[in-house]
């Protein structure tokens, strides 16, 4: 799954510096549903990893500002994602889902 573009800012003495970046998360787990006649009740527990680009990308504008960082840029912390919906059954082929709640836990460091 992507997510979109986010903005870090980092104030080291004397400057700020700014950069974007994007996360994508790669999970796997099992789904749960509950058969109910016409409504079916769902839930995930999804585990795995994540990435994101714009710790690198702030790191690469601290140093091309003539700032320095002692960490590593590149992060792939663990990911946890916990999912649950409702699915209303229109038809045998159509299906309406009113709503779906997602919370997703990434552990990244901070530089």
């Amino acid at each position: 799954m992507g997510y979109g573009s986010t903005t870090w800012t980092r104030t080291l003495p004397g400057h700020t510096f700014t950069a974007s970046g994007n996360m994508v998360t790669y999970l796997f787990g099992p789904v749960f549903r509950i058969p109910i006649w016409r409504v079916k009740p769902f839930g995930e527990a999804l585990f795995g990893g994540s990435y994101t680009n714009g710790y690198v990308n702030l790191h690469n504008a601290i140093e091309a500002g003539e700032g320095t960082i002692s960490r590593t840029p590149t992060q792939h912390p663990f990911t946890l994602a916990a999912v649950g919906g409702l699915d209303i059954r229109i038809s045998s082929h159509v299906t309406f889902r009113p709503g779906e709640f997602d919370y997703v836990l990434s552990r990244y460091t901070n530089l």
